[in-house]
C-alpha cells in the first residue's frame, strides 16, 4: 500500500479531470462511492449532495466532463465492477476531515474492499492511498512536488 499527499500547488488538483488524467483516465475500470463531499459547480448541476453516492466510473466520467467544478471536500473510493454497493455499505461510510488513518503508518484504506482513494481535502490538499503501486507512481509523475504519505507521517 502506497500514498502521497499534495499540498496546495499552482497545479489544479481540486479537478477530478486532473486527478483522472495524472493516473491514465482508468476510472471507467472502477465503480466508486463517493462521500463527506463539498462540489463548487461551474454551471449549478446538483449532483452528489446525499451522504453517499454509488456511481459507475462512466458515468462519473460524464458528470465531470459535463461540470468539472472543483472539489473543497470528497472522499472517492474506487471499487473493482465486481464489488456490490451492498457489500462496500457493510462499512462505515469514509470521511476526510477527522479520519486518522491518513496520517499513521502503516497507511490503510477506509473501506478495505476499495482499490484506492482519492480524498480532496479542504479545497488544498489531495491525498491518495492505493493497493496498486502505479497509482501512486503516476501521480508522483503528474504531481512532482507530491510528498510520500508514509515519509510524511514518519517525520517529527
Amino acid at each position: 500500500m502506497k500514498g502521497i499527499v499534495v499540498f496546495k500547488h499552482k497545479e489544479n488538483f481540486s479537478r477530478l479531470s486532473d486527478v483522472f488524467k495524472a493516473i491514465g483516465n482508468i476510472e471507467n475500470e472502477y465503480n466508486w462511492l463517493i462521500t463527506n463531499s463539498e462540489f463548487v459547480s461551474q454551471n449549478d448541476t446538483p449532483f452528489f449532495n446525499e451522504s453517499y453516492t454509488w456511481i459507475k466510473g462512466e458515468k462519473l466520467s460524464e458528470l465531470i466532463s459535463k461540470d468539472d467544478g472543483y472539489w473543497i471536500w470528497g472522499v472517492f473510493s474506487a471499487f473493482e465492477k465486481n464489488i456490490k454497493k451492498e457489500e462496500v455499505l457493510t462499512y462505515p461510510l469514509p470521511f476526510a476531515n477527522g479520519y486518522k488513518g491518513f496520517w499513521e503508518v502503516p497507511l490503510t484504506l477506509q473501506n478495505p474492499l476499495a482499490e484506492f482513494e482519492i480524498v480532496e481535502w479542504d479545497g488544498n490538499t489531495l491525498i491518495v492511498i492505493s493497493k496498486n503501486d502505479k497509482i501512486i507512481d503516476s501521480l508522483k509523475k503528474y504531481y512532482p512536488f507530491a510528498c510520500d504519505l508514509e515519509k510524511y507521517n514518519s517525520e517529527d
